[in-house]
């Protein structure tokens, strides 16, 4: 080589490898991809054209950058660019050095920095022709391990190069020359055997596992459903149920059912867990940690999703019927898959050792805790988990699952819908107590779990005990070894050590107390409160401390307070354990399937055993600490004083006979009274809290004659209702953002306590001045604007007690209400907001009803608004005697709650459906102690509103009760123009249908309360509407009956219904069959029928029985039988003279139409009178009619109904007899569930070879040397085409059929929309030359010259018939014009034409189709 020309290459080199170092060294994004692969371009030419004596430099040069490529940190990835110099200059250094051994060393690398999976395929894909057959790696550990990582990636790029690096290995491992050692265990286990034995069936088995995942990355669900039956056959080869000698590894199976998990089609998902959770594994698959990460992981997360727990529609998967076969009525999807896991784990657990079943319980409780949960899935887990047998899980928690469980509930539940939480924290409660090893636990986790609980009221004492709360108390007195000197020494030790640490936050000695008492109550609850041990434990709580005796040799100078502190905090919070807590206030609205038998406070008073002196002694030590609590300033004396007042008036009011020294409360009311004007801001926030506690106590007359006296005085005090500090004081003394938030709770709590005090004095005032109220009233609405949420509830009480009429208040206090919407004070605030909106009725009955209105509104959001409000609603009205009049003025409130009803979304019907089951759990979940449901809200609002008005109609004249219901449905059909609109059709269970259902209920239910008059006013509005013909079937199965029994009751309104009849036939045929059946109806339920009217309805109906429209031809037929009927039975002559028309109308009847005829409820069985109910009306008329099951009002709910003109309940329906039959479908359901096995699925396994690896996919060296066609040799030459559909369609076939490269006239065609459109990419991966149709007689010459072989596809003298001619290798397809061929100039070019055989009419194929048949048989002649 000339010396320049080196010189030229080395500065050439040194230019590349300075712009791939920057590259490299660069944070900036990837390099353009054209200009890095020119570069790479560069180095190769020069590496392989560079004289010897610098190729030494060449390569250092080369393996710099190599090596440079990996210089990322642990961990780390690599970017495209990295792979793309690798995969360019690996290769190339072992091309110049043969014996180099940079790839080992390379790879080792790459091992050793532990790139991330993606990194490491791609590097792997684009080097797979170096690394492949034999290289070490193939084999390793490390690299099965990222091809598992790389099969379960969130991306599809990575799972590509996994699955072509593991099929090309397992057909290398397969192959008859190799002798491998698979170190990984994860193909075979034993090389000598494998090798010896390898055969086509362990193939087999590989192939069809890559079907399974090449098929699951479809989203067609009919492409995946034919494979999923595979995966159970792969788990039986993996059990080794088939074959003894067949090895195929579990872990693969785990990958299967990941990717199904992950599968964004829901049906699919459950169908892969309900497979998973019935697969029965095999002892070894069990103890793997590839089974239990996959347990902690990917089934974890499946189980997470909400959407999963929705209803099947085709009962495909977690069917009722299957799981529970002997249960009559069907559980839900929760349920089904809750039993399935506590099966499943149950079976695992029968097969494994007690070591590895510990292993896996302790492992799932931790992940389940661990696991940030959606409210739905995590209850039904937790039911899964108490499901589990005791006898098959054992006992081996420790305080590390108890923590993690703590940290669950305290961190991730607490937000939670409270019937769920409640469920789901009581679940994990009963499975720790009954799977906790009390040797592996300490006393301090115990307690902090046990005390967590009973914060959440999850574990609480009632009489009788609850399930519980009697397990907790087995336990511990089994981990105390049922020893109560052990846990009363604890307990001592616990209460010592807190007393010495006097400068201790209040709430933590306070919890720190409780923890210790809930130990020593559940001990104690377990031996039934043994005498013996309860006065040991009362004399450590009631006897006088001796630490501060003057020569004690602990002596920790502590005053009175201090001396009594931890007693009283342990007294107290004994009597907190033993009462359990109060209901959320506000929510009397939901239902609770529990009633609460607390302990009294002088029943658990007598648990301790205090005696009368007892009490009198603890209470003088109580008012000592208060009163120094009253003389210090120390933030912390609030705290420990509220506690102190608590346990004050608990033994003040634990028994009323117990008798008190007056002076000694006095003497503290009046301290307190003093500080309260004198004192600093911390004594005034004591003595409040003081003052009000002795104004609320129910003590002796005497002391509180005395204490009224005093508090009236401040009547006239402005200071009564006087601010803490103001807030700008706040914002600028106290720096401290959690002190301010303090002082801000403080101050508002201290007015708060100011109105509780002179709510109080205002309700023992009767005689209180007028102008008094008014200010009282002013300062109320003030307040509301600075008090914060404290005040809320008080403010409204007040302005309840005060009896002002307040329209202007009723404003604010909404405004501010709502503010609070999303916490639960909104809830006591709103109710007492309704109950003072009720007592301003009478006076401002316009504005309430527009507050009620504004309210329901509200209601769509916020659910539980109307509930709240109709319960308030139906104790005011059964409180008033004469109410006709607030009714009249509240009807538009009323038709709303008659029509009410929300839509629910599927995620809060799903909510609703578990909160009905654990309602139906009743005593069985704690959760029903303090929690209600609201599964029945929307139908509590109706049957609200149905009491209201009958309750009111009792006592109220017919007239009057006509005129009110008249009004009601001028408020019915008012919404009904609301709702509907100008719409004219609706869905089925749609809205409008709900909605308008509701509504002709209503008719239905109050129709009998009308008089003459306007019974026939609403007769003629229910046969108006009928004449529409517009409703759904129920709508007008509800306006036919309210008909009914309009003439039943009116019978002179009869004969107008022919008239009706006849105006139907005229104007709306299809409405003929609801005027049959009423007249029908009628003439069956009427006692004194004439013959004049029988033979009518004969003469009418008759005609109609062989009406054209089918509905009204059966309905004609079955209306004529029942006339019949009463013909024969009355004495009119009538049969003998219809005889022949009956005979007539029965042969015209089609036999395959009798049984239709019989089939409908409505049509047969019912009957309007013996079915008027509300039973029927409200629950088995509309179950018949197939609403959803959320519009049926429920037997419980009716029962509530007041005695009536209607029965609530039918015993004896018939109606719940009937069933309405579904149309059988044309796959049964066990057929259904059942997934594809036919071994003939649509899809085929991709071959490795045919698979894109990282070195095609680079855009800029996807058509390089090293990436080779199918089919190289063949050319498509169509640069006579010109439209882009058809070019589009030749790319589309080129690609799939490997051609070498595709001519167009243009490679900017490729840029058109319908040639994308068609082509779906294929132009990114077939080479595309560009040669213009004036430049093809060239182009052509040229080929011919390279030994190419030029074959036109044209119909010509001497064509050739396309199955007769053999193609050579190397071809030249040339395709003509669209209509005019080839051209004659060209046709002098080729070597050969050929033709398609046709047998049609037309002339000839469309050019892409040409092109593909053509195509096609070459590839089949050239194919191995």
């Amino acid at each position: 080589m000339d010396p320049n020309n080196s010189v030229a290459h080395i500065d050439s080199l040194t230019e590349s490898a300075q712009f791939l170092i920057e590259t490299l060294t660069s944070d900036s994004t990837d390099p353009d991809p054209d200009k890095l692969s020119q570069v790479l371009h560069t180095v190769q030419t020069v590496a392989l054209n560079i004289s010897v004596r610098d190729q030494e430099l060449v390569m250092l040069t080369i393996r710099s950058i190599l090596f440079r490529c990996v210089w990322v940190s642990e961990g780390g990835g690599l970017e495209r660019c990295r792979v793309s110099i690798i995969s360019t200059l690996l290769p190339l250094l072992r091309a110049l050095d043969k014996n180099d051994n940079v790839l080992e060393q390379f790879i080792d690398s790459l091992v050793d920095k532990k790139v991330k999976c993606e990194s490491w395929l791609s590097v792997l894909c684009a080097l797979s022709e170096e690394i492949f057959p034999n290289h070490p790696v193939l084999f390793s550990k490390y690299f099965w391990t990222q091809i598992q990582s790389g099969l379960t990636h969130e991306d599809n790029l990575p799972r590509k190069r996994a699955l072509y690096l593991m099929k090309r290995t397992v057909d290398t491992l397969f192959s008859n020359t190799c002798q491998a050692e698979d170190k990984s265990g994860l193909i075979f286990t034993d090389p000598a055997i494998f090798h010896k034995e390898k055969g086509f069936l362990g193939k087999d088995t590989f192939d069809a596992y890559f079907l399974i995942l090449e098929t699951l990355e479809e989203k067609q669900v009919h492409l995946v459903k034919q494979v999923l039956q595979k995966i159970q056959d792969l788990v039986k080869v993996s059990s080794n149920v088939l074959n003894s000698n067949q090895f195929f590894h579990s872990s693969w199976i785990m990958i299967a059912y990941l990717r199904l998990f992950k599968h964004p089609n829901i049906a699919l998902v459950r169908w892969g867990l309900e497979s998973f959770l019935n697969t029965s594994f095999d002892k070894q698959t069990l103890e793997s940690e590839n089974f239990l990460s996959f347990l902690c992981h990917p089934l974890m997360n499946v189980l997470n999703e909400t959407k999963l727990y929705g209803k099947d529609a085709e009962s495909n998967t977690f069917s009722s019927a299957v799981y529970f076969p002997d249960e009559p009525k069907e559980k839900i999807t929760g349920q089904v898959i809750a039993k399935t896991l506590s099966n499943f784990l149950n079976s695992c657990f029968g097969k494994l050792e007690v070591e590895d079943r510990s292993n896996i319980l302790r492992t799932f409780i931790t992940s389940v805790s661990s696991k940030s949960w959606g409210p739905l899935p995590l209850v039904w887990i937790t039911f899964a988990l108490v499901d589990l047998e005791t006898n098959l899980a054992p006992k081996c928690l420790t305080d590390v699952e108890m923590l993690n469980v703590r940290t669950l509930v305290d961190s991730h539940m607490v937000y939670q819908e409270p019937l769920l939480r409640g469920a789901a924290q009581a679940n994990l409660l009963t499975c720790l107590l009954r799977f906790l090893d009390p040797k592996q636990c300490s006393y301090e986790e115990i307690a902090s779990l046990l005390y967590t609980m009973w914060n959440r009221n999850v574990l609480f004492y009632v009489e009788p005990e609850n399930e519980i709360w009697r397990k907790a108390s087995e336990f511990v007195s089994y981990f105390f070894e049922k020893e109560f000197e052990k846990v009363f020494s604890v307990t001592k030790n616990v209460l010592l050590e807190l007393k010495q640490q006097t400068s201790l936050n209040t709430k933590i000695v306070e919890m720190n107390v409780t923890k210790a008492t809930l130990v020593m109550v559940l001990f104690m609850s377990d031996s039934n409160f043994d005498g013996a041990h309860v006065k040991q434990y009362n004399d450590m709580l009631l006897a006088k401390d001796d630490l501060n005796r003057p020569y004690a040799s602990n002596r920790l100078n502590l005053n009175e307070e201090e001396c009594t502190r931890i007693e009283h905090i342990a007294l107290h919070s004994f009597l907190s354990v033993l009462k359990c807590s109060n209901r959320r206030s506000g929510k009397s609205f939901l239902h609770f399937s529990v009633e609460v038998n607390s302990l009294t406070t002088e029943s658990v008073l007598s648990n301790l055993l205090l005696t009368e002196q007892d009490r009198n002694d603890q209470i003088k030590r109580l008012k000592s600490s208060l009163e120094i609590c009253l003389k210090t300033s120390d933030i912390e004396n609030i705290f420990r004083s509220e506690i102190y007042i608590n346990l004050l008036s608990s033994l003040l009011e634990g028994n009323k006979q117990f008798q008190i020294d007056d002076d000694t409360l006095y003497e503290l009311f009046l301290q307190a009274f003093t500080n309260f004007s004198e004192g600093s801001m911390i004594q005034r926030v004591i003595a409040l809290k003081i003052i009000k506690k002795c104004s609320l106590l129910h003590v002796s007359t005497s002391i509180k004659n005395k204490v009224n006296n005093k508090l009236q005085s401040l009547l006239l005090s402005p200071t009564i209702i006087s601010n803490l500090m103001s807030e700008s004081e706040r914002e600028n003394d106290i720096q401290n953002r959690e002190d301010q938030k303090l002082w801000g709770r403080l101050c508002s709590e201290f007015q708060r306590d100011q109105l509780e005090i002179l709510n109080y004095l205002v309700a023992c005032s009767p005689s209180l001045d007028q102008q008094m109220k008014i200010r009282f009233l002013e300062k109320l609405t003030e307040t509301l604007e600075v008090g914060g949420k404290e005040c809320l509830v008080v403010c409204v009480d007040m302005a309840l007690t005060l009896g002002l009429p307040c329209e202007q208040f009723l404003e604010v206090a909404k405004r501010f209400i709502f503010e609070f919407r999303k916490n639960e004070i909104f809830w006591p605030a709103l109710e007492s907001y309704v109950r003072l909106c009720l007592e301003n009725l009478e006076l401002s009955s316009t504005a309430v009803k527009n507050i009620f209105i504004d309210l329901i509104h509200e209601a769509e959001n916020v659910s539980g608004i109307f509930p709240l409000l109709i319960v308030q609603l139906e104790n005011f009205f059964s409180s008033k005697k004469d109410s006709f009049n607030f009714l009249t003025n509240l009807l538009p409130v009323i038709a709303k709650a008659l029509t009410f009803g929300q839509v629910y979304r599927k995620d809060q019907k799903l909510v609703t459906d578990t909160n009905q089951v654990i309602y139906n759990l009743g005593t069985s979940s704690i959760a029903n102690y303090l929690e209600g449901s609201d599964h029945l809200m929307d139908g509590r609002v109706r049957i609200g509103a149905i009491n209201i008005i009958l309750s009111v109609s009792k006592v109220t004249s017919k007239e009057k009760s006509s005129s009110l219901i008249m009004e009601l449905f001028e408020e019915l059909q008012a919404i009904n123009v609301e709702i509907t609109g100008k719409r004219t059709r609706h869905f089925e269970n749609s809205l409008i249908h709900k909605v308008r259902q509701r509504i002709y209920q209503c008719y239905v239910m109050f129709s009998p309360l009308l008089e003459s008059k306007d019974s026939e006013q609403v007769l003629s509005e229910l046969c108006k509407e009928l004449l529409t013909h517009s409703q759904q079937t129920s709508v007008r199965y509800y306006s036919e009956w309210a008909a009914i029994i309009i003439i039943v009751n009116n019978s002179q309104f009869f004969c107008r219904m022919w008239d009706w009849l006849s105006k139907a036939a005229s104007e709306k045929i299809g409405s003929i069959p609801s005027f049959l059946v009423i007249i029908t109806q009628y003439l069956s339920l009427c006692k004194d029928v004439d013959k004049e009217a029988l033979e009518l309805a004969i003469k009418e109906i008759s005609p109609w029985c062989m009406a054209q429209h089918f509905g009204t031809r059966i309905v004609a037929q079955i209306c004529f039988r029942k006339i019949w009927k009463i013909c024969e039975k009355s004495d009119f002559g009538l049969v003998e003279k219809y005889e022949v028309l009956k005979d007539c109308i029965a042969k015209s009847v089609n036999p395959s139409n009798s049984d239709k005829i019989s089939e409908d409820f409505y049509l047969t069985i019912f009957d309007p009178l013996a079915h008027l109910t509300f039973e029927d009306i409200l629950y088995e008329f509309p179950r018949l009619c197939e609403i959803s099951e959320e519009e049926l009002i429920p037997r419980s709910l009716i029962e509530t109904l007041t005695n009536s003109y209607i029965p609530s309940v039918n015993p004896g329906s018939t109606l719940s007899g009937c069933k309405k039959e579904k149309p059988a479908g044309p796959v049964a359901k066990d057929d259904n569930r059942k997934m594809a096995t036919n071994q003939n699925v649509q899809k085929k396994i991709t071959p490795w070879k045919s698979m894109l690896t990282d070195s095609d996919i680079g855009s800029s060296n996807r058509f390089s040397d090293k990436s080779t066609r199918a089919h190289e040799d063949l050319i498509v030459v169509a640069s006579l085409i010109d439209k882009a559909p058809n070019l589009g369609g030749l790319c589309r076939t080129s690609e799939i059929l490997g051609v070498g490269s595709l001519v167009l006239h243009s490679k900017s065609v490729t840029k058109d929309k319908e040639f994308s459109a068609v082509s779906v990419t294929a132009e990114n991966w077939v080479p595309i030359l560009e040669c213009a149709p004036h430049k093809l007689e060239q182009y052509l010459g040229e080929k011919k010259r390279e030994g190419f072989t030029i074959v036109a596809v044209e119909q010509a003298k001497e064509s050739i018939m396309l199955q007769d001619y053999k193609f050579p290798k190397k071809c030249v397809f040339l395709l003509g014009k669209e209509k005019e061929g080839v051209p004659v100039e060209l046709l002098n070019q080729v070597d050969v034409c050929i033709e398609i055989p046709q047998s049609g009419l037309i002339r000839s194929f469309n050019v892409h189709v040409t092109g593909a048949l053509v195509l096609w048989e070459y590839v089949k002649q050239h194919s191995n």
